[in-house]
């Protein structure tokens, strides 16, 4: 994605609407394109390739609902979706999600919330974008190597081993002219003299030999019992295999870079997210770091876990589309509030759906806030049917909340959470999820710190 793209495309049927957009968004060094209705919007999009559109629902021509079905928006795609309007019901912003819009802005708007808004959703876009494409490029690079590997296995096959036969008194009596060349020894300085090796015949062993150019190499030798002039011997196969490992080398490099740089993006997200809140901020790493200790005690492997962590780390990923003064608001939510805060789970699914993970990364986010007897949303899903990993995020971040400080109330502390943990143990959290958490502060001193 283009750093240097500042195009907006703002599609609206209201004149004055545009005029404030232009406003307030030309401060900030964006160009501003607008349209009168979904139509021209249309037309503007696919010659001007915005960066960023601000769309109204209900318009002449072509509704909003009605464009975004053109467009095909993506997580991949290099454009987000902000929809601006005065008439949106719960069904049309669940529609608008599903298309996956970045936010949802009511008229009349906030300029300060306006352009809030729309460097968040530039930035999560751009990190999410470079997200998909590094992971695309790893898996491009995982089938360059399949094809590496692939050629060079019919390579070893079709050249001609190095091949000893060795006595029971584990003297060389016979070796061919690549065995010279690997050990590097002339077959006079090899017949009749130890080869300097153990002889030890079943599995194949890792031997330093002389490659090409004389450098140091690895060869693996596989010994079997043969004869040799009537005699029980020793038949050892040399096949030159430092390329491989040289191979297996990079490919573990390329990997831990490519995992730094996958941890890295997920990072940045979360980051994004938690700006928007600073009251909350490292309250995902938090959970994620209970979470993971959580996932250990029961058992579970450290691939596991670091999926878990990524889930954890991503969970509120979805407030990103919140507005700031509902995630900031220092008194209770009223029940509006409350249902639009509680669309944050189906958000962070949409965004998330589509980027391939080695973990079923999005429907973890999208499970975390449901409850075993199912009181839980957005599905209110029971039982087994919540996923392990989210179960334990639930536990987890239930915890981190209570014991911190919000912008609604002080700090509960930890022994109120984990109170609340008992209380409702099996009822709305898993039994094993939460004797585990128990016994990470009882047992074993866990701290947030």
């Amino acid at each position: 994605m283009d750093s240097q793209r500042n195009k907006v495309l703002i599609i609206d049927d209201e004149p004055v609407v545009i005029q404030a957009v232009n406003k307030h968004l030309r401060k900030d060094g964006y160009e501003i394109i607008s349209a009168n209705n979904g139509m021209e919007g249309l037309s503007l999009f696919k010659e001007e390739n915005p960066v960023l559109i601000i769309l109204d629902l209900r318009m002449p021509e072509m509704s909003g609902l009605e464009f975004l079905t053109k467009i095909n928006l993506s997580p991949d795609s290099s454009y987000s979706v902000i929809v601006l309007t005065g008439h949106g019901g719960d069904e049309e912003m669940e529609k608008c999600f599903d298309f996956g819009v970045t936010a949802f802005l009511n008229k009349p708007f906030n300029a300060y919330e306006l352009r809030g808004i729309v460097r968040n959703a530039i930035s999560l876009k751009r990190t999410q974008y470079d997200l998909v494409n590094q992971i695309r490029a790893h898996e491009k690079l995982e089938i360059e190597i399949r094809k590496s590997k692939l050629s060079f296995h019919n390579i070893v096959q079709k050249s001609t081993d190095g091949i000893l036969v060795i006595d029971q008194n584990n003297l060389v009596r016979f070796a061919n002219p690549v065995a010279e060349i690997l050990l590097g020894r002339s077959a006079t300085e090899l017949i009749d003299r130890p080869l300097g090796f153990q002889v030890v015949s079943g599995e194949p062993r890792e031997i330093e030999i002389f490659s090409n150019g004389g450098k140091a190499g690895v060869a693996e030798m596989t010994i079997t019992e043969s004869e040799w002039e009537g005699t029980t011997a020793y038949l050892a196969l040399l096949r030159d295999i430092t390329s491989h490992k040289q191979m297996e080398k990079a490919l573990q490099e390329s990997a831990l870079k490519l995992q730094k740089a996958m941890d890295g993006s997920v990072e940045a997200i979360a980051l994004t997210t938690e700006m928007r809140d600073p009251y909350t901020a490292g309250h995902q790493q938090r959970v994620a770091r209970l979470a993971c200790e959580i996932g250990r005690v029961l058992g579970f492997t450290e691939d596991r876990i670091k999926g878990i962590h990524v889930a954890s780390t991503l969970h509120d990923l979805g407030k990103i589309s919140m507005p700031s003064e509902i995630l900031t608001k220092p008194t209770r939510l009223t029940n509006i509030e409350y249902s639009l805060m509680k669309t944050h789970s189906q958000v962070g699914y949409n965004i998330l759906k589509n980027v391939e993970f080695p973990w079923p990364i999005a429907n973890i986010v999208y499970q975390h806030h449901e409850r075993i007897d199912g009181s839980g949303y957005p599905s209110g899903l029971k039982g087994d049917s919540i996923m392990d990993e989210a179960k334990i995020i639930c536990v987890a971040d239930v915890v981190e909340a209570m014991a911190s400080h919000r912008p609604y109330r002080p700090a509960l502390g930890v022994d109120v959470a984990l109170e609340e943990l008992s209380i409702n143990k099996s009822f709305l959290y898993d039994p094993d999820v939460v004797d585990a958490c128990l016994k990470l502060f009882h047992e074993k001193d866990f701290t947030f710190e």
